[in-house]
């Protein structure tokens, strides 16, 4: 039996709405949320390289371009084990004050690493070399980090902060955006480098009554679909199309990992850059394209269903509650 024109027009309404919410919510979940985890393993990917080009400059005794391509690793994806190669590059560069910096920062890290004693003695001896010269090491970290450090009424930085300062007592001011100050004194020894660790308070705002809108369905009145297939074909070329789309996902995530490999050969740093951006587009292209391809073959299950129980649809409608809309539809399997 043919659905007269009117019911079949909420029928496809229906079935387009259910699509487009499904497909919208699914592609969003799948597409967006592993964005993140895209984002830090193409980090993770490029400092990886970054080290073993490191690694290559410091045995050609190429220190200062050692202890850049280390940094840059480190600030991609911090490790105790980068601090150890920071210092030792700096410490290779005759760059004592930053090599102390930094088998400071190995051992904050990590405090039972193997090479403790080792790394101990170092800092000892190169303090008392920044004692003989009437200065020590203080630094100073801030949860979160970014605050402003001023001490003896004088700004010198932001958090996380290292720098060298005559001994004795100083007054330390951190400020930032949206906490609440802190100040205490710091005592900084002779011959001993100092760490100061500050939690700042967030400055809570006055609560504010948040009042929802009401669900307020949009009715189309009511509505009998007759008993058969009316969706025909529908339901096949939507699970249709998401199955391929899931095929053309794959074939983008293939060609992600062929990237990832020519990476890995690049014989110059603008190499390496180009093939890291290729590598990032192919990878999103194809969480994207497995979020539709899946929304899609969701829906096409949904639209089978529907297809092949007939129902007694008495409203569909748009509702809103909140900051969420979505379609509306109540009604009974017969």
């Amino acid at each position: 039996m043919w659905i007269p024109w009117r019911r079949k027009a909420i029928t496809l309404f229906a079935a387009a709405a259910c699509v487009a919410s499904v497909c919208t919510w699914f592609s969003t979940a799948l597409a967006d949320a592993p964005s993140g985890e895209a984002v830090a393993e193409s980090r993770r990917d490029l400092a990886k390289i970054k080290y073993q080009l490191g690694t290559e400059a410091y045995r050609e005794k190429r220190f200062p371009d050692a202890v850049r391509l280390f940094l840059e690793a480190d600030k991609l994806a911090p490790s105790a084990a980068l601090s150890f190669n920071i210092a030792l590059a700096y410490e290779q560069g005759r760059d004592e004050r930053s090599a102390l910096r930094w088998y400071r920062d190995y051992l904050r890290r990590n405090p039972k690493v193997k090479n403790a004693s080792e790394v101990r003695a170092k800092i000892a001896a190169y303090s008392a070399n920044l004692a003989a010269r009437g200065v020590q090491q203080l630094s100073v970290f801030s949860t979160p980090a970014g605050a402003t450090v001023t001490l003896d009424e004088r700004s010198v930085g932001v958090t996380p902060f290292t720098d060298e300062f005559s001994p004795g007592k100083h007054h330390l001011l951190l400020q930032l955006a949206g906490y609440r100050d802190r100040e205490i004194d710091v005592f900084l020894a002779e011959r001993s480098p100092a760490d100061v660790f500050l939690r700042m308070d967030a400055v809570r705002p006055d609560p504010v009554a948040v009042k929802e809108a009401p669900s307020q369905p949009l009715r189309v009145g009511d509505q009998q679909l007759d008993r058969g297939r009316p969706l025909g074909i529908a339901p096949w070329v939507v699970t249709g199309t998401g199955a391929a789309s899931l095929a053309t996902a794959l074939g983008f995530e293939l060609a992600r990992r062929s990237e990832e490999s020519q990476a890995k050969e690049a014989q110059s740093q603008l190499e390496l850059e180009r093939r890291i951006e290729n590598m990032q587009t192919l990878k999103t292209t194809a969480r994207v394209l497995a979020g539709v391809g899946g929304g899609l073959v969701l829906t096409g299950g949904i639209l089978f269903i529907f297809d092949a129980k007939p129902t007694r649809i008495s409203q569909i409608g748009l509702g809103c509650v909140g900051r969420g809309c979505g379609l509306v539809a109540t009604g009974t399997f017969q």
